[in-house]
């Protein structure tokens, strides 16, 4: 099976002794670098986002060729610097086994424990060995075309666009600006709709509808190519994590990447409409549409 083995969304909250305790200090992040090494790795991916002061999010994505071993380990370091002095030193270092920590029910640095919990809360890493690689497909993946659509008064501008990248890969961009601020009962309605080579008419294969604060807030969405690509766009978007979504703000979902790899390896071949409707105050004022097919490979 397909598998995004990091897909994580982590607020990142250091604290004093206790949460009601006094800080006497902020906590920056200046950046975040991830690099891969050898052919292993197929895609990686990460960024971070200043939610507010003291409070970052980080997002990570990446794919393997193949399943890790049982004794793919890594190694983590922290090196500090105090202000007065001119090299820095190291604070801590933590080599173990990657299956073992996922099993293990605590890690022996409080800090690392900390963030480790984050990520297994906010990512659809398993909890036990084997990580996975990607299997093999038995089919492509098109999209035909996208459309974008604005109802009502409510929305200034509403645009978007998509370009192939290459087989099984494609880029796509959207801009939006609202003439006033959502109200906090917002939602979205989304329903996949697939036609399967001998059918003559399309079936309902999916639907969600959900409040758009609610959303934002809990990371989490009940179908996986839906929740796949919502954290897709959040790693790729400025919209917030939290309402209000505002008026007047130009919220942009740049290189939105949709792929092969977003399906499971036993996906069939269909064409397919993915549609994605937004209402506020029960009156629906965008539209998003997808249309598009699997097909087999050609041998």
């Amino acid at each position: 099976m397909s598998r995004r083995i990091l897909l994580l969304l982590m607020v990142i909250k250091f604290l004093g002794p206790g949460e009601t305790a006094k800080r006497r200090f902020n906590f920056l992040i200046h950046n975040v670098t991830c690099l891969k090494f050898g052919d292993l790795v197929r895609k990686l991916e990460c960024n971070f986002q200043k939610l507010e002061t003291n409070r970052y999010s980080l997002n990570m994505s990446g794919f393997l060729q193949r399943q890790l071993s049982k004794d793919a380990e890594f190694l983590g370091m922290i090196h500090i610097k105090p202000a007065k002095r001119m090299t820095p030193i190291k604070f801590a270092e933590v080599r173990l086994k990657i299956c073992e920590t996922l099993t293990m029910p605590a890690l022996p640095i409080p800090i690392a424990k900390t963030i480790f919990n984050e990520i297994m809360t906010k990512s659809n890493a398993p909890f036990s060995c084997p990580i996975k690689g990607t299997a093999k497909r038995h089919f492509n993946f098109l999209i035909h075309n996208v459309t974008c659509l604005k109802f009502g008064s409510l929305v200034r501008t509403f645009e978007c666009n998509f370009r192939k990248l290459q087989t099984n890969r494609y880029n796509v961009n959207i801009s939006v600006v609202l003439e006033r601020q959502l109200s906090k009962d917002a939602e979205f309605l989304g329903v996949i709709h697939i036609k399967p080579a001998k059918r003559i008419t399309p079936l309902k294969f999916a639907e969600v509808r959900l409040k758009i604060c609610e959303t934002l807030t809990m990371q989490a969405l009940p179908i996986p190519i839906a929740k796949t690509i919502f954290n897709e766009i959040m790693t790729k978007s400025n919209f917030p994590f939290t309402c209000p979504i505002k008026g007047n703000v130009s919220y942009k979902i740049t290189d939105l990447e949709l792929s092969s790899e977003m399906f499971p390896s036993y996906t069939i071949i269909v064409d397919f409409n993915f549609t994605l409707n937004f209402y506020d105050l029960q009156k629906k004022f965008i539209s998003v549409a997808v249309q598009g097919a699997t097909v087999p490979i050609k041998v």
